[in-house]
């Protein structure tokens, strides 16, 4: 399971960025003046563009680093040069976070136009699945209509069709918090205004939304997200200022912050507030409204860091959870390759079978994947008059098949024996009848348990469907391996990347 790999890289990248933030600050403090020269802000800039660009053929993690601490760095030095250079420092920190962060996802493939690609929405329902697993058993407990598959599909759903919106969102959110923390002073929240013209911004935003309808490409998608958080702001704002006289006001900013990833529709309703609240003054039209002025208040690292605690650990917490109900689930995975004996696996090749004399009885498994059936995952299999092979059996047939390169235990690090063998595996093909490989290579027949597609295997903890091994359109090496194991829900299957295995 990855859900402590995530849970530890979310804990490591939000004390790098407090530290990143400390020593930005640092810095000013030391080299900063009131007066920064022109130049200074000109070699920032440009020394950001080279690094960009070398982003887009050299997509590392650790130079995304280096350029998002750079051009921290220069934030901090500009916010002490009057407000038009603090203007300009906070756009050109906005500018270059989401730039930076696209470029380098765009070059692992993991954006699909605005939305998120398919090994990357595949990964977000995985991760939201473990997540809510705690929640699923305690809902179906004393519910039957509880659907937790829905919720977490649904979430998943929001997320990843406009995946490049809410990197846009959060680097705007990240850019208003480290000016504020520059400034060492409160900072509302900033529009359309950090622009010389707002209204042509929210005018221009129409355009290209409208334009986006029309010719769906990144030229016209782009610009309009780059655009939309300052009018979200705006929009915000106005909604701010209506609740102003609510007393739980708050409470209903908090659950519409919550109902975001559900509704992304909320989204658009801030931007289009934004862009009416430009285009005609609202604002002035609407005097009955108690205006609320009290700036934010300004932002400290201890808060940072405790939002980044406690969200890592909820991504652990899902992941334990979700590795308990795997046990429970499949008590044998991660059993030493002895226990699959001596013997040899019978292979039937008119009937397409394999069969296994493993510690629980005999098993007959297909040699090849079955496609999976649209209305139920176990369909196509029961059809035939078979079923679904549970994890324990597809783990031990895999374990028994790939003898020599069996790691037993819990998953820790990348198996690349497995790795080179389902290379072998894709460029050789299944071998015939009468062309068996070599016994030092592999003990039996049985192909495609480390290629091809993810496959079903019995149902999971809380309604999830839990699939075993890896995909090879995902190309990850740490899913090449027998223990891997991922959640998933029923709506949520991707026919591409994931099959079923039929056994009987």
């Amino acid at each position: 399971m990855s859900g402590w790999l995530v849970g530890a890289a979310m804990l490591g990248a939000g004390f790098a960025l407090a530290a990143m933030l400390v020593g930005a600050r640092k810095l000013a403090d030391w080299r900063g003046s009131d007066e920064p020269p022109v130049w200074r802000g000109v070699l920032f800039a440009i020394v950001a563009l080279v690094a960009l660009a070398g982003l887009h053929f050299f997509p590392h993690g650790g130079l995304l680093a280096l350029v998002t601490l750079w051009v921290l760095i220069g934030a901090a030095l500009e916010q002490r040069g009057g407000a038009g250079r603090g203007r300009i420092a906070v756009l050109q920190l906005y500018l270059v976070l989401f730039v930076s962060a696209y470029t380098y996802g765009n070059a692992r493939g993991l954006w699909a136009g605005s939305g998120a690609s398919v090994g990357m929405r595949f990964a977000l329902v995985d991760q939201l699945t473990q997540i809510a697993l705690p929640l699923a058993d305690g809902l179906l407990a004393f519910s039957r209509a509880a659907s937790p598959q829905v919720a977490t599909h649904s979430v998943a759903d929001g997320l990843s069709s406009h995946l490049v919106l809410w990197l846009a969102v959060a680097s705007f959110a990240l850019t208003v918090y480290s000016s504020a923390y520059f400034a060492r002073r409160p900072l509302a929240v900033p529009g359309a205004a950090l622009l010389p013209w707002p209204r042509a911004v929210a005018l221009a935003l129409l355009v290209l939304a409208v334009a986006g309808r029309f010719v769906p490409s990144r030229f016209a998608q782009l610009p309009a997200i780059v655009l939309s958080p300052l009018l979200m702001a705006d929009g915000a704002a106005l909604v701010h200022r209506w609740a102003s006289r609510l007393r739980a006001r708050g409470l209903v900013l908090v659950l519409l912050l919550a109902a975001l990833p559900l509704v992304p529709a909320l989204a658009y309703v801030a931007a289009a507030l934004g862009v009416v609240s430009q285009l005609v003054g609202l604002r002035e039209l609407l005097p009955f409204a108690a205006l609320d002025e009290a700036p934010l208040r300004r932002p400290r690292i201890g808060a940072l860091l405790a939002f980044v605690v406690v969200s890592s650990l909820v991504v652990v917490a899902g992941a334990s959870a979700a590795h308990r109900g795997l046990r429970r689930a499949s008590p044998l995975l991660g059993a030493p390759g002895e226990i699959c004996g001596g013997g040899e696996p019978s292979v039937d090749w008119d009937a397409r079978t394999a069969t296994f004399d493993l510690p629980r009885g005999r098993v007959t498994m297909d040699l090849d994947e079955t496609p999976l059936d649209a209305a139920s995952p176990a369909g196509a299999c029961e059809r035939a008059g078979k079923r679904l092979c549970t994890s324990d059996e597809w783990y031990l047939a895999c374990a028994c098949t790939y003898p020599l390169e069996l790691e037993a235990g819990i998953k820790t690090s990348t198996l690349y024996a497995f790795v080179a063998r389902a290379d072998r595996e894709r460029s050789a093909g299944p071998p015939g009848p009468r062309q068996p490989t070599l016994a030092s290579d592999k003990r039996s027949e049985l192909r495609g348990l480390l290629t091809g597609k993810s496959e079903v295997v019995s149902q999971g903890v809380g309604r999830a469907v839990l699939l075993a091994g890896p995909a090879d359109a995902l190309r990850d090496p740490w899913t090449v391996d027998c223990r891997h194991r991922s959640f998933t829900t029923e709506r949520a299957l991707p026919s591409q990347l994931v099959a079923a295995r039929c056994c009987r």
